[in-house]
């Protein structure tokens, strides 16, 4: 399936600009439409499915969120949760009902307490899980884990791995301040390149998944609140429909579904000390929102791949058009263990070879 191929070759989207892999797949009986559509859905794969979360990684296309997924899913039994107890895995988020002005105002309350204690941390340390199920098509799995280790504005590091598929190895990314400035390093550059400043994690929501600039912008780092990315604390309509336990501590639970209804984002934040402790998104695209969509796609034809369809086969034109018409649909959670005003280890904030 050309969806299953499309893996063999990705695009990231660091600082707004697009870098193909550099991995070079195969042509198609030596013409490259499938390289050009691999491009293409590569591309469609980071902006939506696993941008397409608030992210891994959807709270819209700008939103980098996670991801979502379809209703009327069934459950994975196989599937070991974070907190690593054996339990049915959820693979879409019931219906939200509303409850009530008063679930409102107290859901406010939370997400300030929430800010002010990311803000009060002069230190930070977490790891935690993102995963995804992408429900479009042939479905799959992504799974990545991170950490983020802070001591002020110049001692921070903030890594995340991408797991080894079959199409490809594990792969870490790494985004370090120190005295000396602020360093990326990532897969596909032998040595760590200037990132200029720690704004840079708003450049590496799409292909963090929406890990990078969902911790990092509430701590005393210096880092500006951006007016074009939409982040998990900015969310409307929120109301607490419940509580629960994440990451063995009691949280309360927030919910929210933006106006089209293709987004559901559930928020569990510890009673404790106000930090968050899970995101889960449910995204299911609609068919205008699609149609939209495709009239972008087209220009990345041309714009990214440069590949004119009269090189395409009568089943590489069936097969696009199949893939058109799909709606984008996805399931994403992302586990956070957090740690505030404790020791950070100096190593703790340094590059290393490939761990975390």
């Amino acid at each position: 399936m050309l969806l299953d191929e499309t893996r063999d070759k990705e695009l990231t989207e660091v600082g707004g600009g697009t870098e193909p892999s550099r991995r070079a797949p195969p042509t198609l009986d030596g013409r490259p439409f499938r390289v050009s559509h691999r491009c293409v859905a590569g591309w469609r794969r980071l902006r939506w499915g696993v941008v397409g979360a608030l992210g891994a990684g959807c709270l819209g296309a700008s939103l980098s969120f996670g991801a979502a997924c379809s209703s009327g899913a069934t459950l994975d039994p196989g599937f070991v949760a974070p907190e690593h107890a054996p339990q049915p895995v959820m693979t879409a988020l019931p219906p939200l009902r509303d409850a009530g002005q008063p679930a409102a105002e107290e859901a406010t309350r939370i997400i300030a307490a929430s800010r002010a204690a990311y803000a009060a941390c002069r230190t930070y340390d977490d790891t935690g899980t993102y995963e995804t199920l992408v429900r479009t098509g042939p479905e799959y799995r992504e799974n990545i884990d991170f950490r983020t280790a802070f001591a002020g504005p110049h001692a921070l590091r903030l890594a995340y791995r991408e797991s080894a598929t079959q199409w490809r190895p594990a792969r870490v990314t790494q985004l370090i301040a120190d005295a000396s400035g602020v360093w990326l390093k990532d897969p596909w550059d032998s040595r760590p390149r200037n990132a200029r400043s720690l704004a840079t994690v708003y450049g590496l929501a799409g292909v963090s998944r929406g890990i990078a600039p969902s911790i990092v912008p509430l701590l005393p780092s210096g880092v500006p609140w951006s007016d074009w990315y939409s982040h998990w604390s900015d969310l409307r309509n929120l109301r607490v429909t419940g509580n629960g336990e994440a990451d063995g501590t009691p949280c309360d639970i927030l919910e929210a579904v933006d106006q089209q209804g293709m987004l559901h984002v559930q928020l569990w934040i510890a009673r404790s000390d106000s930090l968050l402790r899970r995101k889960v998104v449910d995204y299911v695209q609609t068919a205008a929102e699609r149609a939209r969509r495709k009239a972008e796609e087209a220009h990345a034809v041309l714009r990214v791949v440069r590949v004119p369809r009269a090189d395409w086969s009568d089943a590489d034109i069936a097969e696009y058009r199949a893939a058109e018409e799909r709606l984008y649909s996805s399931f994403s959670t992302t586990n956070y263990h957090p740690r505030c005003n404790e020791p950070i280890a100096p190593e703790a904030l340094r590059a290393t070879d490939g761990g975390l």
